[in-house]
């Protein structure tokens, strides 16, 4: 308890210090480094100005890119979803399949999901198997909100300072998701288009693993305060390989996929705007780590990625 209170102590005492993670990248024929901030909750303009050599390089910039992400704002159309040649879920699953996609419905329909389902009607059947893979995700996360209530529904509004500050400044300002480039359709929503094998194989490993899965979910929900303030300490202190070893891991397949494939197409389109301008890009600091995160698939791909220290 006593080591609980001095970290929290420390959390507070730290605001003085530089805060987030702030990166430089450069080689592989750049002949101007660009530069990647790492989030870690929000920051204020005067936190912003404190940080080591943000101001500067700042300057040095004619680009702005956020990592915003449509996918919350937009939904795959009916052609996506749907099976081809009016076929029916029942007539690509074997028996064994069938019945263990309807044990999987019943439970998650009378549990969480009944209201989608009525709302979807006979429709559902038509559906792909990636569309039933998401309803089991969806009815994971809707048990973690029935059970901490107070954060259903929440709503933050929270100003995009180093955005502002850049309009402010005269960058120009684009969304690595869709402002200049077409990203959905072939990285989040793309899962719809792969074999309908493909779809069939992770919707039986979804259901197989259902309930392990809620439970971590559950599990990693009940440690979500602790995590977030070590997350916030390591930011001010700008320990980055701390921060990126508290980090837990995701056991959600399909968050794992779609990050996977939206990290990948973040890089395309860096590799793709980085020879023509100094860019300053803002990630939240979760995207950096890991295999699959921005900083080694810069690596992988011949930058390198330097953490800017005082």
């Amino acid at each position: 308890m006593k080591r609980w209170l001095y970290i929290l102590l420390l959390t507070f005492s730290a605001s003085s210090l530089h805060a987030q993670f702030f990166f430089r990248i450069s080689g592989n024929g750049l002949e101007k480094p660009s530069y990647m901030l790492g989030m870690v909750g929000n920051l204020s303009i005067a936190h912003l100005d404190s940080l080591f050599g943000y101001a500067e390089v700042e300057a040095q910039c004619q680009q702005f890119c956020m990592d915003e992400d449509p996918t919350i704002f937009s939904v795959p159309s009916k052609g996506m979803t749907r099976l081809p040649d009016g076929k029916t879920i029942y007539d690509v699953l074997s028996k064994e399949q069938i019945e263990a996609l309807d044990a999987g419905v019943y439970k998650v329909r009378h549990q969480h999901l009944a209201d989608m389902f009525e709302g979807m009607g006979l429709g559902w059947k038509y559906s792909k198997p990636h569309t039933y893979t998401c309803i089991f995700t969806f009815s994971i996360l809707q048990e973690v909100r029935n059970r901490y209530p107070e954060e259903h529904g929440e709503q933050r509004d929270i100003k995009n300072e180093p955005l502002e500050q850049a309009k402010h400044h005269g960058l120009k300002v684009w969304d690595i998701g869709y402002d200049n480039y077409t990203y959905y359709d072939d990285a989040y929503w793309g899962q719809w288009l792969t074999s309908l094998d493909e779809q069939i194989d992770t919707l039986m490993t979804v259901i197989a693993t259902y309930d392990q899965r809620l439970q971590t979910a559950i599990k990693e929900r009940e440690e979500k305060p602790k995590r977030e303030m070590m997350a916030t300490l390591c930011g001010k202190k700008g320990d980055y390989e701390g921060y990126a070893a508290m980090l837990p891991h995701n056991s959600d397949y399909i968050w794992q996929k779609s990050q996977e494939k939206r990290h990948e197409k973040w890089i395309s389109h860096m590799q793709d705007a980085m020879p023509k301008a100094s860019i300053m890009f803002e990630f939240e600091a979760w995207c950096l780590p890991g295999e699959h995160g921005i900083i080694q698939l810069l690596r992988n791909a011949g930058y390198t990625v330097e953490q800017m220290k005082p």
